[in-house]
């Protein structure tokens, strides 16, 4: 019913008080209430109340049994449509949707004078004579018997035909708002009513109703579902199928763990009949045989063909000064039919689920290689994809787990997000590396400024908790080496060998609008610092000059640093306050994972480079990655025979032989002068 949605009206509360409850109360009291002081909408009532000789009755924890009787307007409903809503209309929001609108093409033929109607057995979905219809509801045409007075709501049309003979059942279970649903032989007549229900149930606030008329085959009736009140658009959902009396729900199994003394987290597990289990009700037993209730409304409930269900739900606590002797547990369907009281079985510790076990993926999780989807331990790989229709690209990395791609996000829709942000401009990559490590992923945008973000994950759209499928997110280039880091997205993220992962390129915005979009380079290399095989450093007094020779493994390595020691290993300065001694390199060659170079100083002036004993070489990478340090010292330059690698100024390596010469634009070769 929802009376605490009427600010204007009324309401006395009749309530019974008594310490041990209602039935076995020696004394009964009763209390005038305001319905601004009470929570109607709670299981437990919680209130500050004073009785009628004026004391104080405070902090209220008790299960109360109530009883509403309205005030505000005089019995009886109206006998026509155009007795209906004494509020005046204009004062209320007019700015609605009519049932009907949208596309014209499943628009319904008019009838019932100008107002149409949606004819169920054409546009409800269909299985077995279980139709199901969602709607938005709008307008207002329509009152039904058991509407509350002072009322007005917006409300839908409907027409249904008995496909065979029988008693028919309508159920708004599953909308987004308080319904009245009400029948009619005759769409605008309000005589011509054949049932009209309020809510399923008031004392468990089944706010959805439920309506059933006997049908002959090929009969016709309409179907109202109207808001209880209020005019906005607000969406519903109608079922129809043949009525049947079906026993309550049944509760096989109800473990749970104290998350924090305030919650319980509880599994339960049972049998439905024909209405899905919608609601929960916790009953705590003390030791002075004190009873309290509380009930929550289930969501996220598992069911199977054979009407299994399955449920985790975190059920909150009354204020308990003393822990009770028992807790038990009984569920109600969508029909207010309610199962036996169950004891719960309170566990400390929970053993991972093997396939198909009930989880949560937070308290009650799976065991390795399951994931927790919809409430079940289920195959990870299942979960891994993307959805078909996000037209994910793949991109295939080189022997080294390279991947360097062209992109454009410019026409790309909002697909989802990451935990740094996106959600308005999203392409999707799937990469398989052909190595596990650490893998540096970059998005480098062409025009600037830019906004990107940058998210990896191993499974594509599917999270078993908030982004736990995500590896990693980033929404600058921090980790880069490189001026206008705020214009590019960089990460650094774990991947395995052999499994897809996911790279989404995204942009900052905000409402689905994109900050930017346009076209990007994307590059994925494995983060491997250098390796160095074998050097040398040679240093030519006669020239003042030092120089480098360094071939080691990596895929990127972009600079050479010398360090120079004393006898007494203290740092020779190139600058005052730096002990890199830079190599200008004449040669950086590359080929597969390996490198080679050559380089020199010029150390004309720097007298103190004579006190060097010993040495360090480091090779940088192009992510700043460090190799280990290559120990020496200075020694004379290498003899090189031909077809060896060599150095073109002859300060690292030599040729030796009868007329060869290093020769080469880039790499030098020791090759015979022809």
């Amino acid at each position: 019913m929802s009376h605490h949605g009427l600010n204007a009206a009324a309401w006395a509360t009749l309530i019974c008080l008594a310490s041990s409850g209602c039935e076995s109360a020696p004394e009964q009291r009763e209390l005038a209430l305001d319905s601004s002081f009470v929570a109607l909408d709670s299981g437990v009532f919680e209130t500050d109340m004073t009785t009628d000789q004026g004391q104080a009755i405070g902090d209220m924890h008790t299960r109360l049994d109530t009883g509403l009787m309205d005030v505000s307007t005089p019995d009886g409903m109206p006998e026509t449509d155009a007795a209906a809503s004494p509020l005046d209309a204009a004062m209320l929001d007019q700015t609605v949707v009519d049932a009907s609108a949208g596309d014209s093409s499943m628009r319904p033929r008019p009838t019932c004078g100008d107002d149409p109607f949606i004819d169920l057995n054409l546009r409800a979905d269909n299985e077995a004579e279980y139709y199901v219809f969602s709607g938005r509801v709008g307008g207002n045409q329509s009152r039904g018997s058991c509407s509350a007075p002072g009322t007005i709501g917006a409300d839908a049309l409907h027409r249904f035909t008995a496909p065979r003979a029988g008693e028919w059942l309508f159920d708004t279970l599953g909308s987004d708002i308080d319904t009245v649903v009400y029948i009619r032989t005759a769409c605008d007549q309000f005589e011509s009513e054949q049932a009209c229900n309020n809510d399923v149930s008031d004392g468990y606030r089944l706010r959805h109703s439920q309506a059933r008329v006997d049908l002959n085959e090929g009969e016709s009736v309409f179907v109202i579902v109207d808001s209880y009140h209020g005019l906005a658009e607000s969406a519903y959902l109608l079922s129809v199928r043949p009525y049947r009396v079906s026993g309550p729900p049944a509760v096989t199994r109800v473990d749970a763990i104290d998350v924090d003394g305030s919650t319980l987290s509880l599994a339960i597990e049972g049998q439905f009949t024909d209405d899905p289990v919608v609601l929960v009700e916790l009953e705590s037993v003390f030791a002075d045989n004190r009873t309290v209730r509380s009930f929550s409304t289930l969501v996220s409930v598992r069911r199977s063909a054979d009407r299994d269900f399955g449920v985790i739900h975190q059920m909150p606590l009354a204020h308990e000064i003393e822990p009770p002797v028992e807790r038990r547990v009984r569920v109600v369907d969508g029909s207010a039919n309610v199962s036996a009281w169950t004891p719960v079985n309170g566990v400390d510790q929970v053993d991972a689920g093997g396939p198909g076990a009930l989880c949560d993926g937070r308290l009650w999780r799976c065991d390795t290689g399951l994931i927790c989807f919809e409430s079940s331990c289920s195959p990870e790989n299942e979960q891994r994809g993307c959805p078909a229709d996000w037209r994910t690209r793949r991109l295939e990395s080189n022997a080294f787990g390279q991947v360097n791609a062209a992109g454009d996000n410019s026409m790309a829709m909002s697909l989802r997000d990451g935990s740094c942000g996106g959600g308005t401009a999203t392409q999707v990559f799937e990469v398989t590396v052909p190595q596990a490590g650490t893998y540096q992923v970059s998005v480098d945008p062409f025009e600037q400024p830019a906004f990107p973000v940058l998210y990896v994950r191993d499974f594509c759209n599917f999270d078993e908790t908030q982004w736990s499928g995500e590896l990693a997110c980033s929404a600058d280039g921090s980790i880069l080496n490189r001026p206008n880091v705020d214009s590019i997205a960089a990460l650094r993220v774990d991947l395995p060998a052999e499994q897809p992962t996911y790279v989404f390129v995204d942009s900052v915005g905000r409402a689905n609008v994109p900050r930017w979009s346009g076209p990007y380079n994307l590059t994925i290399a494995p983060v491997r610092a250098p390796v160095i095989d074998s050097a040398r450093v040679v240093f030519d007094r006669m020239a003042n000059m030092i120089g480098v020779y360094v071939a080691g493994q990596d895929l990127d390595a972009s600079r050479v640093v010398l360090r120079l020691y004393t006898a007494d290993d203290q740092p020779i300065h190139y600058l005052d306050d730096d002990a890199d001694w830079p190599v200008e390199l004449a040669v950086l060659d590359s080929a597969d994972d390996g490198f080679i170079a050559y380089g020199q100083i010029d150390v004309a002036g720097r007298i103190s480079v004579r006190a060097s004993r010993t040495l360090k070489l480091f090779v940088v990478d192009a992510m700043n990655l460090v190799s280990m340090a290559f120990e020496g010292e200075f020694v004379d330059p290498g003899q090189r025979i031909e077809g060896d690698t060599c150095d073109r100024s002859g300060l690292v390596d030599r040729c030796v032989g009868d007329g060869l010469v290093c020769q080469g634009e880039l790499l030098g070769r020791c090759l015979r002068n022809e």
